[in-house]
């Protein structure tokens, strides 16, 4: 599959942020291209809030998210 260009993924969000609800067709969407750890979403953000800290605590969510798919098809989306 591949990759969606950054671009792409920030004008797809913000033109699904920006549709009225009565327009969607569904009740979530996936867009694929972006992907990061924890530790890796720490890390950006620190560059623009540097005393940022964070402590994550995995709850019943993390075992339905580990019974996902590692890709969605989002031939829907696109």
């Amino acid at each position: 599959m591949p990759m969606v260009d950054q671009n792409d993924l920030i004008a797809g969000t913000v033109q699904f942020l920006g549709t009225s609800k009565e327009k969607l067709t569904r009740s979530s969407y996936n867009i694929t291209a972006f992907s990061c750890s924890p530790e890796s979403l720490h890390k950006e953000l620190k560059k623009y809030i540097p005393g940022l800290e964070m402590e994550c605590k995995p709850d019943f969510r993390q075992n339905i998210a580990e019974s996902w798919p590692n890709s969605i098809d989002d031939f829907a989306a696109r």
